[in-house]
């Protein structure tokens, strides 16, 4: 059976409630009034039975997919910092300041098989819809794209192979617009490479740092 939270909640006296401490202007509590909770509790609605145990309210565990989706952290990562933090708290639809856990972490992975792929795809668009694209043209100028596993053809920039890299590029360079060179610097290159490879004990330092 589908939870879902107080529209009006029934304020209790000894309770301190969330927007009485928190900044009404703080990015979260800006970005909760932005959603449309109510979609996505009418879009998931269907998939819960209406007899049993109440379930994790929608926009409960929405939001925390959404938190864990902006601060890219792990599913119990996001479940304790919940504890902590009363924006979170404020975001995900409480009233009062919470010091139990919302749900169990292993909930997340029941709620993404419920939903399925298409159901993660409209949480995750409504996120994208609060941008105007006029605005995204305007103002975001600078795209991160993580390359970790791609290969790189770059090389640092004091390496000995940089630098015979650099010459032997003159080399070409010279050769095809027929420039005759003084020196080529052949035999001083591979007598510099040996004194690199061979001199790098404690009494032939000196010797190496100079080549």
């Amino acid at each position: 059976m589908l939870k879902k939270l107080p529209v009006q909640p029934q304020l209790e006296m000894f309770k301190t409630v969330l927007t009485s401490f928190i900044h009404p202007e703080h990015e979260l509590c800006l970005l909760a009034k932005q959603i449309d909770w109510n979609s996505l509790e009418k879009e998931f609605a269907p998939l819960y039975g209406k007899v049993g145990r109440p379930s994790i309210p929608i926009r409960t565990i929405v939001g925390l997919l959404l938190l864990k989706q902006m601060y890219d952290i792990g599913d119990e990562t996001v479940v304790l910092r919940y504890l902590e933090n009363p924006y979170w708290q404020h975001f995900c639809g409480e009233v009062y300041f919470q010091y139990k856990l919302p749900f169990d972490p292993s909930d997340f992975v029941h709620f993404r098989h419920r939903i399925g792929p298409e159901g993660m795809k409209k949480i995750f668009k409504q996120s994208i819809d609060l941008f105007d694209k006029d605005f995204i043209r305007r103002e975001v100028r600078e795209v991160r794209v993580d390359t970790t596993v791609q290969e790189k053809n770059i090389t640092f920039p004091t390496d000995r192979k940089l630098t015979e890299k650099v010459i032997e590029h003159c080399k070409r360079i010279a050769k095809k617009e027929d420039i005759k060179l003084k020196r080529t610097y052949t035999f001083e290159i591979l007598k510099l490479k040996q004194q690199l490879r061979f001199t790098r004990k404690p009494k032939n330092m000196k010797k190496h740092i100079k080549a």
